[in-house]
């Protein structure tokens, strides 16, 4: 008699034959390079959180707080997700460490930039408050 896992056609849990990005499909190992590609070049600061792993032919995203690994289908979604639902005190004192507001959390220049501009805004809404 066939194993239940066998006859619904899907591969094992864990385990995917192929990776959609973009309309193109990718074999896991070939998923796995375009995610750590994604990741170098990157602007989403989440992406210092996280580690691109492949395990057992899944690709999964190892979080640097603990051992969970999440599933790599959908990155932009979950990553973003996990770190606000368990490590939201991690993050903050993290990037309370440092003298520099910006260490660390930019992995491109223009985000600093957009960072250093809010924060000049805020600043200069705070002065007004206060001559008033």
């Amino acid at each position: 008699m066939a194993d239940v896992g066998e006859a619904s056609g899907k591969p094992p849990k864990g385990k995917r034959d192929t990776y959609t990005y973009n309309g193109k499909e990718y074999s896991a190992r070939e998923f796995y390079e375009k995610l750590k590609d994604i990741k170098r070049n990157s602007r989403a600061s989440w992406w210092a959180f996280f580690n691109v792993v492949l395990v057992n032919n899944a690709v999964k995203l190892a979080c640097a707080f603990c051992p969970t690994q999440l599933s790599a289908t959908n990155p932009s979604a979950v990553a973003p997700q996990h770190l606000a639902s368990y490590h939201k005190d991690a993050i903050s004192s993290s990037s309370q460490q440092s003298t520099d507001p910006t260490a660390g959390v930019f992995k491109h220049p223009s985000q600093c930039i957009g960072f250093i501009m809010v924060m000049t805004l805020l600043a200069a809404e705070d002065e007004k408050s206060a001559c008033v």
